[in-house]
């Protein structure tokens, strides 16, 4: 029987404490925070996405953390939609997503890349074609933000493999990129990074069992 893992079906919610230690070892009540961390939305305008994701994000305004991160596959999905399915969807996640309360910062997933899975004519010269059409209605694809004396990094791990399809990779603009960002904060911040692929990972094996390889897509191939 297939395995049907929940978290490809349903968003996951994770509320994460957070606390920076001043130069004295204290913990200051204004340096506490917390921020929500929602992956695998996978919004669509079947199967009830729309009413379940309307529900996380009322649970999510009930926490009322500091922010919201999201973990990729915001939408279901684009890599082999049509132009006008795709952006319907773009259009329906900013529409949702807009009932948070409070910041929401986004990372790129799978799901989110127009066209890489098409085989039509013509269709890597769409403007849309791959993560542009993230990049127009999303904004960046990777960047940092900093929160009471945290940094956070979101990076970008789908990568397009020889064969057309997505594969886990940091791409060298983003390894200049962060070689900039890591050099301009202090060693002493403690540092999250969000990413949609994982550096490293046991799922496989603890789906397929402790002898499974990897595969290209489901794990960061250059993350040593």
């Amino acid at each position: 029987m297939k395995k049907t893992w929940l978290f490809l079906v349903l968003p996951m919610l994770i509320l994460v404490a957070c606390k920076t230690q001043s130069s004295k070892e204290t913990i200051k009540a204004e340096d506490e925070f917390s921020f929500a961390f929602l992956t695998d939305i996978h919004l669509q305008p079947e199967k009830h996405a729309v009413t379940g994701f309307l529900q996380a994000i009322d649970t999510v305004n009930k926490l009322n953390p500091d922010f919201v991160i999201t973990g990729g596959d915001l939408v279901m999905d684009v890599l082999d939609q049509t132009q006008d399915r795709a952006d319907s969807l773009y259009a329906l996640y900013k529409e949702v997503s807009g009932e948070f309360n409070m910041p929401v910062y986004n990372a790129v997933g799978n799901h989110e890349v127009y066209g890489w899975h098409r085989d039509e004519e013509g269709i890597e010269s769409s403007p849309g074609f791959g993560k542009k059409m993230y990049e127009k209605e999303m904004g960046e694809r990777f960047y940092s933000f900093d929160h009471k004396g945290w940094h956070f990094i979101i990076l970008d791990a789908i990568y397009r493999g020889d064969e057309g399809h997505y594969i886990g990779k940091i791409d060298e603009e983003q390894v200049e990129w962060l070689k900039g960002d890591l050099d301009k904060t202090d060693k002493l911040t403690p540092i999250a990074i969000t990413v949609h692929i994982p550096f490293i990972t046991s799922r496989t094996q603890l789906s397929q069992g402790s002898m499974a390889a990897n595969s290209e897509g489901g794990v960061i191939t250059n993350s040593l």
